[in-house]
């Protein structure tokens, strides 16, 4: 009988688990998504220009080139999600400035980044193996995972919105999606990224 609430009992808490929010995957260098801003990543990188990302929705960002390295670290802000503080939506790391990006030479000398067990170099079956299932393709030489979840409002965050708006809503929690991605070359991770959008 004893044997029976013992599995009976891990059985429960396995399947009681939080799900995977992902959240190894969104802290570079210290800054963290959704709670650091370009201006503070701007004091420890140095001065960078500001610039329209191509394809993305509103969103600008600066660039660093990191120093006796090819490597170009972006950080992304947006009009709609960043605000006034613009707020560290994404970044990403890349072995080279493919792009041709106005990155600014970073002005310390950093570690090559690594995020959650992701750094360039890796192969293609290492990093499924580190975001975990389920990864989706995206052609012609990508992977990405999202992970989804919800985390509850703070006082912080009803402080940033209208008066009412403790009221108006119908719930205390709001709803977050972290994307992780992965760009490869002959199995070989050549760039990666992370992206934070918090939404009602």
């Amino acid at each position: 009988m004893k044997r029976f609430a013992v599995v009976l009992l891990f059985a429960t808490n396995l399947f009681a688990q939080e799900p995977d929010s992902g959240e190894r995957f969104d802290t570079l260098f210290g800054f963290e998504l959704n709670q650091a801003g370009l201006g503070e990543i701007e004091r420890v990188f140095g001065p960078a220009e500001r610039f329209e990302v191509p394809d993305g929705h509103h969103e600008f960002a600066i660039c660093y080139q990191l120093l006796q390295a090819s490597t170009i670290v972006t950080f992304i802000s947006g009009r709609e999600f960043g605000g006034e503080e613009e707020a560290l939506l994404g970044f990403s790391v890349e072995s080279t400035n493919a792009s041709s990006l106005p990155c600014s030479l970073a002005r310390a000398q950093f570690d090559e980044p690594t995020v959650g067990g992701i750094r360039l170099g890796i192969t293609e079956q290492e990093f499924r193996a580190v975001v975990g299932d389920p990864v989706r393709t995206l052609p012609p030489n990508s992977l990405d995972r999202l992970f989804v979840t919800e985390r509850r409002l703070t006082e912080r965050d009803f402080s940033r919105m209208p008066v009412d708006a403790r009221q108006r809503l119908e719930r205390d929690t709001i709803d977050v999606t972290l994307g992780v991605g992965g760009v490869f070359q002959t199995g070989v991770l050549v760039g990666f990224s992370a992206h934070r959008v918090e939404t009602f």
